[in-house]
Parts: C-alpha cells; structure tokens; sequence
C-alpha cells in the first residue's frame, strides 16, 4: 500500500504505521513520524492543523521512548500550540503530559504553566476530576518550586473535590502534602492535624511509602515542638514502613533515618546521632 500512496494519504499511511512501529523500535517510529511531518509541512495550507499536530505528537512520542525527553517537549510544544489553534477537546490531556515531561527535566515553572493552563480548561468543561486532578498537579508543581503556600491552596483546592468523587487516596495525598507544606511553612500544629489524616487514610492502603512519609512529617513537626515523646511512636512506624518492604525506596530510608539522628540529637544523644549521620553519608554517596 505505502509504494503507491502520495502526498497527505502517504503520510496517513506512515503515521499509521508509526504507532505500530513504536511498540518495537523507538528509531523505526522517528523515522515513519519524521516524514510523515514533512511531508504534511510541504502541503502548506492544504493541511488542517489537526494532522500537523498528530505528526509533531508522533515524533515527540518515538523521541520520548528514546529518552531524548528535551527534543520530544519541542515536538510536543508544536503539537500543542496546533491543538491550541483548533480547539481540541483533549488539549488538557496534551498539556498534563507536557507539564509531565517538562518536570521530568527539572523545568518545574514550565510545568507549572502547563498545569495552569489545564486547570482553566478544566474550569469551563466542567470535569470535576480533571479538574482535581490538574489542581493537585499544579500543587506538586509550586511544592518542587519551593512555593509551599501556593502548594498547600491548590491542594485544599483538590480536597473537596475529589471527596465528592470518593477517590480516597487522592485525598489522603493531599492531606499529606497539605501537612508537608505547613510544615515548611512553619505551622506545626496543622502540619500535625493534617498529617495524622494522612496516616489515617494510608493505613488502610496498600502502599507502604505514603503512609511512611505520612508518619514522618508527623515525626518532624513533634520535633520541630520539642515533644520527643511524641514524635517517638511516629518514628517506629515510619522506620517500619520504610526499611521492611520489598520495593525499599532508600531515598526515603535516608530521610527516616536523618529524622532519627534529629531525634536523637534533641534527646541528649549526640554521639548516637553521629554514628547514624555517618553510615547515611555512605548512602548518600551512593545515590549521588
């Protein structure tokens, strides 16, 4: 079929292909989506902005799975500026997974206007958990910008919507981040009162590091208060769930354990603390 094919159904024919090729070969993909955009750039006019956009998404897609995630966001950018132009329905999605990529390489205020963008699409659809979901993207966006009273509003934001929706790990996500952002912000006590939501919903859960990081910024806060006492049965659990799980994230071992050197140190036990502080810079070493 591909020999005898010319011009915009030729490159129909190897988009169509590409989305094959990319279950196979990353390279194989590029090269189909590649030439399927310029051979629709040679039309000019004659092609709607809806197929220049399906190619740029097409070469942004082969040049993701290559890990060339930078050259991808610029293909990705054209696609999105294109469904810009035409109104597409689903231009939130194109944005999320822009902000997504964007945040992949540390470029969090590019991701944030992403997610800002989306969110007021969002607002006029009317898709509640879109919405939310934009919302707390958004959140996590300020949060990796160090803005934490902005993150800790789009959170509250999220929060009664996805109650509405019954999604009760997103919501036990956002009480812990709610209480992350206190925390930074230097309100122990709502740093605590959120927290403690957080432990409540991930003791259900079924997965073992939020409900960690939810006992540890309780650990921090009781610190931060000067109630050791307090602090202690948070720190047993969160070293429990930290360390004795089969998928162990050490990042978050490090930092349960950097919270028990902290704790140790406000109890008088400076030279314990030492000990612990000294094995961790291994680690740390190690994670680079």
């Amino acid at each position: 079929m591909l020999p005898q094919t010319t011009g915009e159904a030729r490159a129909d024919v190897l988009l169509a292909l590409c989305k094959e090729a990319c279950n196979r070969s990353g390279e194989e993909a590029l090269a189909l989506s590649q030439t399927a955009l310029e051979i629709y750039e040679s039309l000019g006019a004659a092609i709607a902005d809806a197929d220049l956009a399906n190619a740029n998404l097409a070469v942004a897609t082969a040049l993701k799975k290559l890990n060339r995630t930078q050259e991808a966001g610029i293909e990705l950018a054209k696609a999105v500026a294109f469904r810009r132009e035409d109104h597409f329905a689903f231009l939130d999605d194109l944005l999320r997974m822009q902000a997504s990529w964007y945040g992949e390489l540390g470029e969090w205020q590019s991701a944030l206007e992403c997610q800002i963008e989306a969110i007021a699409l969002n607002e006029i659809d009317g898709d509640e958990e879109f919405l939310a979901l934009s919302l707390k993207n958004a959140a996590d966006c300020y949060w990796n910008l160090a803005q934490y009273q902005d993150a800790k509003t789009e959170y509250e934001r999220a929060v009664p919507i996805f109650k509405n929706l019954k999604l009760v790990d997103d919501v036990g996500y956002c009480y812990r981040k709610i209480a992350e952002s206190n925390f930074e912000l230097g309100n122990m006590i709502d740093a605590i009162a959120f927290g403690k939501k957080a432990a409540d919903i991930a003791f259900f859960g079924s997965a073992s590091e939020p409900h960690a990081r939810a006992h540890l910024v309780l650990v921090k806060a009781h610190i931060a208060l000067g109630d050791l006492e307090a602090a202690t049965p948070h720190l047993v659990d969160a070293q429990a769930l930290a360390n004795f799980t089969l998928d162990r994230n050490w990042e978050l071992v490090v930092e349960v354990e950097q919270e028990r050197a902290n704790h140790m140190k406000a109890g008088g036990f400076e030279a314990d603390a030492i000990v612990i502080e000294a094995r961790l810079s291994t680690i740390r070493e190690t994670l680079g």
